[in-house]
């Protein structure tokens, strides 16, 4: 009886799959979807991952990160802005930040928190 986990994490959505005895379950999220888009918005005092992230692109756009995995494997800097997120920028190292407009002013984020947020999402 060997269980099998896999992950998929792509620019737009992420899931999590089961192999057990030969069959393949996605497993479900919090919400009950099998699929977790992977957007996160940063607000003042709370980050906002997933569905709830995608559905207020349209009022929080400045404030959303959309495509990191896109932005992380990049050999260069890609100038597009996906649906009013905010611009990735990399530093001297290549490492990739993004600067959010919150109501309290400009905030930071880097790349690798914006992971651990569509990574917790999926936990």
């Amino acid at each position: 009886m060997d269980v099998v986990f896999g992950l998929y994490f792509g620019n737009s959505t992420c899931c999590v799959a089961v192999n057990k005895n030969g069959l393949v379950n996605i497993v479900a999220n919090a919400g009950g979807d099998r699929v977790t888009p992977a957007v996160v918005a940063v607000h003042d005092d709370e980050v906002v991952t997933g569905l709830a992230a995608k559905q207020g692109l349209v009022r929080h756009g400045q404030r959303s990160v959309l495509g990191v995995l896109r932005d992380i494997s990049a050999s260069e800097p890609l100038l597009s802005n996906l649906q009013g997120s905010c611009l990735p920028e990399w530093d001297e190292d290549g490492d990739v930040s993004y600067c959010v407009q919150t109501d309290s002013g400009p905030r930071t984020v880097q790349a690798s928190n914006v992971i651990k947020h569509i990574f917790l999402q999926l936990k």
